[in-house]
C-alpha cells in the first residue's frame, strides 16, 4: 500500500488573495478545524459536549496564544493529519508566512509526515470571531485571522488582543511567562464556548465549495479591486450552517 501524498490542493498560488476580516465575516458559519494528537469523538459526554481536557491540549493557555486552526472546505478533515516534522533544520522555511504573489511550497517527506490515529475538533467561526473577554475591568477581544503559510493557504489563527491591539504573547521567554497567567485566565473564559459549540470529527462536516473568486484574483483585476468586490461575492454564496452527515 502506497503512502499518502501531501495535499497539493491546500497550497497557495501566485493569484491567491489574502482574506480580509470583512471576507472572513461573510463565511462565519463555516467550520474551523483544530488538530489533536488523538481521536476527539471518544471524549464526548452523554449530552454531546466535548470534554475540557481534549479542548485544552496541549495546554490550557494555548487557546489564547494565537491558536492554530484551518478552514474546512478545500482543506479536508483528513488533511489535519499532515504535520511538520519537529526538529528539522529548515523549520522557518516550512512554516514561512505566505504573501500575495508568492507561490506555494510542496513540502518534502523529510519535512512533513502523515500521522495516523489523530483527530480534530471543530467550531463555527462566528462563535469565536468578535467574542469579548473581560478580566479586571479590561476587555480582551477575539478575532479569527487568515494566516496562510507557504504549505497551507487555509491556515488561520485565533487572536486575543488587549484594548490597544497587543497580543497576549511576549517577545522573549521571560516576558512570555508573565503573560502565561493572563492567557490561562482568558482561555478558561473561552473554554465554555468551546465546550458548548465545538463538535468532534464524527460525523464529519458536510462538504463546502467556496467560489474561486473568494480566494483567487481575477485575470486583469488588481488585488485592491479584488478586495473591494470580494465581500459582496461571498455574501451571495454564504448560507446557514450545513447539515451534518449521519453516521
Amino acid at each position: 500500500m502506497s503512502s499518502p501524498s501531501y495535499p497539493g490542493y491546500i497550497l497557495p498560488d501566485t493569484d491567491y488573495l489574502d482574506l480580509s476580516d470583512g471576507t472572513i465575516k461573510t463565511f462565519e458559519n463555516e467550520w474551523l478545524l483544530r488538530y489533536v494528537n488523538e481521536p476527539v469523538h471518544p471524549h464526548v459526554d452523554a449530552s454531546g459536549k466535548l470534554a475540557a481536557d481534549i479542548l485544552t491540549k496541549p495546554q490550557t493557555d494555548h487557546i489564547a496564544k494565537r491558536m492554530s486552526v484551518s478552514l474546512f472546505g478545500l482543506f479536508q478533515g483528513s488533511d489535519i493529519a499532515w504535520r511538520p516534522i519537529k526538529g528539522i533544520s529548515n523549520s522557518d522555511e516550512v512554516h514561512k508566512e505566505w504573501k500575495p504573489g508568492d507561490a506555494g511550497r510542496m513540502p518534502t517527506a523529510s519535512e512533513y509526515q502523515y500521522e495516523v490515529g489523530v483527530g480534530y475538533w471543530r467550531i463555527p467561526i462566528k462563535h469565536l470571531n468578535g467574542k469579548e473577554i473581560k478580566i479586571d475591568d479590561i476587555t480582551y477581544s477575539c478575532s479569527i485571522k487568515h494566516q496562510p503559510t507557504v504549505c497551507n493557504y487555509w491556515h488561520f489563527e485565533l487572536h486575543v488582543c488587549d484594548p490597544s491591539g497587543n497580543h497576549l504573547i511576549g517577545k522573549d521567554n521571560d516576558e512570555d511567562k508573565q503573560f502565561q497567567k493572563l492567557r490561562k485566565k482568558v482561555a478558561k473564559l473561552i473554554l465554555p464556548t468551546l465546550i458548548e459549540q465545538a463538535k468532534s470529527e464524527v460525523p464529519p462536516p458536510a462538504p463546502v465549495n467556496y467560489p474561486e473568486d473568494m480566494y483567487k484574483q481575477s485575470i486583469g483585476t488588481s488585488v485592491e479591486e479584488e478586495k473591494e468586490d470580494i465581500s459582496t461575492a461571498i455574501l451571495e454564496t454564504s448560507s446557514e450552517p450545513k447539515a451534518l452527515k449521519e453516521t
